[in-house]
């Protein structure tokens, strides 16, 4: 062998090169962002609840929703499971969400093994804020970079 490139060499690192450019690991990966942000309940810490932020096209089981749970402080911090690769990406992809909180019980787990029969879960929110397209929540833009969400501030009463 000489070195030189032949069309019996060429032809083959040709279609090589063509397979590993169209395989699915060299795609372009979608990319996540710091997201934070804060839920008062009545002026007071929603210890517990869980963000789920939502977009037009969250449909199927492969859509990304990025979530984050509450701390004691009111604080959340989200993060995105991405099905597709069964992995977890801390952030969110930018754009625009809507945005929805539940508020279960710490022992939900109890609550769900004594109502095997089934029922709805108790949310302290009463549902008001549970579904995207009926939540009276504004929209949340993540951006290209850290976001900070203005603070979810929530009535417990209606």
């Amino acid at each position: 062998m000489t070195g030189r490139w032949n069309s019996r060499t060429i032809g083959p690192v040709l279609v090589i090169s063509l397979v590993v450019a169209a395989s699915p690991g060299c795609a372009k990966r979608q990319a996540f962002y710091p997201v934070t942000g804060k839920v008062l309940v009545d002026g007071k810490p929603a210890d517990g609840a869980t963000v789920v932020l939502h977009t037009d096209n969250d449909s199927g089981p492969q859509a990304v929703r990025p979530s984050g749970r509450v701390g004691p402080d009111g604080t959340f911090t989200v993060s995105s499971y991405v099905a597709e690769t069964r992995t977890t990406a801390d952030g969110a992809p930018a754009g625009e969400y809507y945005v929805t909180v539940v508020w279960l019980p710490p022992n939900v787990r109890e609550y769900l093994d004594k109502h095997q029969g089934g029922g709805e879960l108790p949310d302290k929110l009463q549902g008001r804020y549970a579904t995207a397209t009926g939540s009276p929540l504004p929209h949340a833009t993540v951006k290209e970079g850290p976001t900070d969400l203005p603070p979810i501030e929530l009535k417990k009463g209606g």
